[in-house]
């Protein structure tokens, strides 16, 4: 359950225009999304599955999806990116980081992205990225981003 004393942060809530038109609606998860998480690690290939949860997983546990929805938005912020279809509302991807309570300088970061939406252009700085560049290099990525090929709910 979300704490009360943290309010969703409406502030990172976007929508991005990819260079084909598609519109992404990119907004911190909210625990009435776990049905469209369960949807959308299912949707992913082996691959992709297992290079987000670095195991063999074919699906989220109910705990899990739970997890992954009822976040504090500060030790624990997941932004999801979703379109607009016949089917309603579908996520294509995820990025999330969850602090270490044992170190608040380290957390563990993930993205996970729809095969169907894996393709375009990267950015590979060579380094480690300052949190502070990032805002203009994903909106510049998103932006030359080719038209996405056919992904379930589209």
């Amino acid at each position: 359950m979300i704490d009360p004393a943290h309010r969703y942060p409406t502030h990172l809530i976007d929508v991005m225009q990819l260079a084909n038109g598609s519109r992404v609606v990119v907004r911190p998860v909210l625990p009435q999304d776990a049905e469209m998480q369960h949807l959308f690690v299912r949707s992913l290939s082996d691959e992709a599955r297992y290079f987000r949860f670095m195991t063999r997983l074919s699906e989220l546990s109910e705990a899990m999806a739970e997890r992954f929805t009822s976040i504090d938005y500060r030790s624990h912020v997941a932004l999801i990116g979703t379109i607009f279809a016949d089917a309603g509302e579908t996520m294509i991807g995820e990025a999330r980081y969850v602090v270490d309570e044992g170190d608040a300088i380290a957390c563990e970061f993930a993205v996970a992205v729809a095969d169907g939406w894996q393709h375009g252009p990267a950015a590979d700085k060579g380094a480690r990225w300052d949190p502070a560049e990032l805002g203009p290099v994903v909106a510049d990525l998103v932006a030359n981003a080719p038209p996405p090929a056919p992904v379930y709910g589209a």
